[in-house]
């Protein structure tokens, strides 16, 4: 529609299913830098909304039926993800903005599997630093486990081997926790490993500082809802906000759809997930401690708070579906309500939400 004027940038946040929503929505080809990526996401585009008169192909698209592309594909016009606005202009002109959310501590469960050298697919076993080198700009580049795995592998002092020497599983980690709390270190108790605490503390500082560097354990864990609120609703806090939750990614896309004016019926996830090759991923950050959820959801509750705003503003949101969802924000932590949750003097997450 030639007098259409929303325009909505999709906020891309690290491990919420946004890979997935780029191979159903048309921001996703048109951010592509590599050509031949583009050539292919146009190709897989164009068989989700072909006319049935011009069936698609894997080697030739279909016509593009502008009638079954569903109208949120239409007003999505700006991508945000890790460093990356494209067009720029997005993050100033955008009458929305799109998140996609997930469980803070879901979210970080799965930022640790995707870490995990262990969880390097068998293909890039035999990889070494100068083959990671020479593939960094391919197509495909190589996973983030495998680069862990390369820096645990082949240097014992790296940021990588340090990390997973302290933290085997996300379990660990947790128990680590109370050892942040503490005011000093003549008052530390023995049983927390100094080095550790000091490991942890650096990935807790990465949230405010952004020290991803080339730290590959680093990206998803500090490029969080602080890193993008604060470029976003932050700068512009009469933006319309619409969600999207990584468990109901499905209806979610089709109820939203709904909600800009369409359908609801063009969406279909055949073939389309994108999960990191996550169905093999050994579970290094199963939980079953309550203690210890409870420990990480204290690190992580200023993430809980950002998060708590984004499905309270979310317009797309009915109000059954909003209660739902904050009722499981606490349930999932092991706390009973907000208020006991929520530490207004918290020592340990790196910021406040005051700044954003």
């Amino acid at each position: 529609d030639a007098n259409e004027t929303r325009r909505i940038l999709l906020v891309h946040v690290g491990k919420t299913g946004g890979e997935t929503l780029k191979h159903i929505l048309r921001i996703g080809c048109l951010t592509r830098s590599n050509q031949m990526l583009k050539d292919k996401c146009w190709r897989r585009f164009s068989a989700q909304y072909a006319n049935e008169n011009s069936p698609a192909t894997e080697s030739k698209g279909g016509e593009l039926s502008k009638s079954k592309e569903p109208v949120l594909s239409k007003l999505v016009t700006g991508y945000f993800h890790y460093k990356r606005v494209n067009p720029i202009a997005a993050l100033n002109h955008s009458t929305h903005y799109l998140y996609t959310i997930r469980h803070p501590l879901e979210r970080i469960q799965s930022w640790f599997r995707y870490i995990s050298p262990l969880n390097c697919p068998k293909r890039y076993h035999e990889t070494d630093s100068n083959v990671w080198r020479k593939q960094e700009q391919a197509v495909d580049g190589i996973p983030v486990n495998c680069r862990v795995r390369i820096a645990v592998k082949e240097d014992p002092s790296s940021p990588e081997s340090k990390f997973f020497h302290c933290f085997p599983t996300l379990e660990v980690l947790g128990q680590t926790i109370p050892a942040l709390q503490q005011p000093s270190r003549k008052s530390r108790d023995p049983k927390y490993d100094p080095d550790c605490t000091k490991q942890l503390q650096h990935l807790v500082m990465s949230t405010a500082t952004e020290l991803i560097g080339s730290e590959a354990i680093l990206g998803h864990f500090a490029l969080n809802y602080y890193y993008y609120m604060r470029r976003t609703l932050a700068d512009h806090p009469n933006t319309t906000v619409l969600a999207l939750r990584t468990e109901s990614l499905w209806p979610d896309l089709k109820d939203l759809d709904v909600h800009l004016g369409g359908t609801g019926t063009s969406f279909s996830h055949d073939g389309l997930r994108v999960t990191h090759n996550s169905e093999e991923f050994i579970d290094q950050a199963n939980l079953q401690s309550p203690s210890i959820i409870r420990n990480l959801c204290c690190l992580l509750q200023h993430e809980l708070q950002l998060y708590k705003i984004i499905v309270e503003r979310a317009t797309n949101f009915n109000d059954t579906e909003r209660d739902k969802t904050l009722t499981r924000l606490t349930s999932y932590c092991e706390f009973t309500s907000w208020e006991e949750l929520w530490d207004p003097v918290n020592p340990i997450a790196g910021y406040h939400v005051k700044e954003v």
